[in-house]
């Protein structure tokens, strides 16, 4: 039997009436994907981001914001090394095209800080 490699596989053990055991192979389809993207527009109930249903993004996801605080640069070349970033806000995806959602606010996260345009947003 040839597997597929793009395809991540689970055993599934079945009994047969004369009690030998012959696996079988399923594809799982609730493999973690890394989603990410930025927030497009906000207001003070509705956000927008730039990621959609080709990021996997569904409706009734829960995606979580993050203010980024400051950019951590390399002294030499001024590259992005990393970012400091404080959760803001969890959001809900309600209606989802090709390359953006349309969501709510599920749950505030900070007070300090509210949903901006540029805060990134990803899954957990």
């Amino acid at each position: 039997m040839v597997l597929d490699q793009s395809v991540v596989y689970t055993d599934n053990v079945k009994k047969k009436p004369d009690m030998k055991l012959q696996k079988t192979y399923k594809p799982i389809s609730n493999v973690a994907v890394k989603i990410e993207g930025k927030v497009t527009n906000t207001d003070q109930t509705k956000v927008t981001i730039n990621i959609g249903s080709r990021s996997k993004v569904t409706a009734g996801m829960i995606l979580r914001v993050y203010h980024i605080i400051r950019e951590v640069k390399d002294p030499d070349s001024g590259n992005i090394l990393d970012t400091i970033e404080e959760p803001v806000a969890e959001i809900r995806a309600t209606e989802v095209q090709e390359n953006s959602s349309m969501c709510v606010i599920h749950k505030t996260l900070s007070t300090k800080y509210a949903v901006s345009v540029r805060d990134k947003v990803r899954n957990f």
